[in-house]
């Protein structure tokens, strides 16, 4: 009898190998049953069904790395390096801006690498990471009266959202320069490697590129996908795009978003030049164009999501406002930094909007905002909140949070 696929991935525990065998062996006239435990034979039967369990797992897990829907971890790693043929795409070292203000007499040079700066606020995943400065700079001299500012862009040493700070966690001054202080006016971030649904995902997309004529979206979604920068050769941090449908006309109107919002020059160049190569048929325009690279997308346009929002607290234990407003602000901005805020927003029919609405949904706000607080304090939950409001996004548009500009204020009763 044929074995189903759900057979096929589902192995054998050592327990049921076990069983199987001692019914074996009573059909031959043993009575494997009556053995005793810890005697030679019983101990030899459980050794062998031990292994047999273990190559059943092996095996399982082998049949299951060969099919994109069910292949996971390095197994999946390898299925599309070697069977579509693609190098998935490598989490990015987050970046940014610090800016330097001097208030003394001293003037500071630095090569590329040789500043670092470091968070004082542990970031989502719990750490302070460090930043160094991707290119040269000096920094004038100053006074008291008359500082002396110098934006420089900077490179977290960790790769990944590990990396990610928040606006006005970059205070330190790692290397040391005296009369200076550094701040990040905006968020510096990364983007993590692709988890497995994703890289699925992307696998089947890699599939649009191989038609004689090109041009499908997920031809379009799989070139911005493997993109590098133009400049560096490493992967754009872009991880969100919006494709438009088919159009009669030949023109495919596409954006693309980093976690930030924006995405620099040389991304989107980068994102052009793969396009060219692999997903734009001739007689197709892909809208807005950027001057010299007639396939590039447009980066999507920054909407802030900045209400005035009261939240309204029921804590079990003595835990302070402020550490309820850091959470807060930590979960806001991993959602509106992620794909699941996507270019445009999101579309939806409900009690609230029977006509449909397309945008931030203020109960998607709220629901953050609870998660957080029962995450934060384990019995605290969100009683209410004031001011949260829908944004309403249109093509090309996407929502950022950037803390600390929203007024977010949390009150906060004990119960204990």
């Amino acid at each position: 009898m044929a074995l189903t696929v759900q057979q096929l991935l589902s192995p054998i525990t050592p327990a049921q190998v076990r069983a199987s065998m001692v019914t074996v062996l009573q059909s031959l006239g043993l009575q494997p049953q009556n053995w005793a435990t810890g005697g030679v034979a019983s101990s030899t039967l459980t050794a062998a069904a031990t292994i047999l369990g273990s190559l059943s797992t092996q095996l399982s897990n082998a049949i299951a790395q060969q099919w994109n829907p069910t292949a996971s971890g390095g197994g999946l790693q390898l299925l599309s390096q070697y069977f579509y043929g693609l190098t998935p795409p490598q989490p990015t070292f987050a970046t940014g801006n610090v800016v330097l203000s001097n208030t003394g007499g001293g003037v500071y040079t630095y090569g590329p690498g040789q500043a670092t700066f470091g968070s004082t606020i542990a970031n989502a995943n719990g750490l302070y990471p460090q930043y160094t400065n991707i290119s040269s700079f000096t920094l004038l001299a100053g006074s008291l009266s008359t500082p002396t500012t110098l934006t420089v862009p900077v490179q977290c040493t960790t790769i990944g959202t590990a990396g990610n700070s928040a606006p006005g966690f970059v205070t330190l001054l790692v290397t040391q320069m005296l009369g200076v202080t550094c701040n990040n006016p905006a968020s510096i971030l990364g983007i993590d490697g692709l988890t497995d649904p994703a890289l699925r995902a992307l696998n089947t997309n890699s599939l649009g590129v191989r038609g004689s004529a090109y041009g499908p979206r997920s031809a379009y979604a799989y070139a911005i996908s493997v993109a590098v920068n133009s400049v560096t050769g490493l992967p754009v941090n872009v991880n969100r795009q919006s494709i438009s449908i088919a159009s009669h006309t030949g023109e495919v109107t596409i954006y693309v978003a980093s976690p930030a919002g924006p995405v620099s020059t040389t991304d989107l160049q980068g994102i052009s030049n793969s396009i060219e190569a692999l997903a734009r048929p001739q007689g197709v325009t892909v809208l807005p164009g950027l001057p010299g690279y007639p396939s590039a997308p447009a980066s999507a346009t920054t909407v802030a999501y900045g209400p005035t929002i009261t939240a309204s607290i029921v804590s079990p234990s003595g835990t302070s406002a402020a550490a309820f407003i850091t959470a807060i602000n930590e979960a806001l901005s991993t959602w509106f930094e992620g794909p699941q805020n996507p270019i445009g927003g999101l579309t939806a029919t409900d009690d609230a909007h029977p006509a449909g609405f397309t945008g931030i949904f203020a109960t998607g706000v709220d629901g953050i905002i609870g998660a957080a607080v029962s995450a934060l304090v384990p019995g605290a939950y969100l009683v209410s909140t004031s001011g949260v409001i829908d944004l309403a996004l249109t093509t090309g548009q996407v929502a950022v949070w950037t803390p600390p500009n929203p007024a977010l204020v949390v009150n906060v009763q004990y119960s204990n």
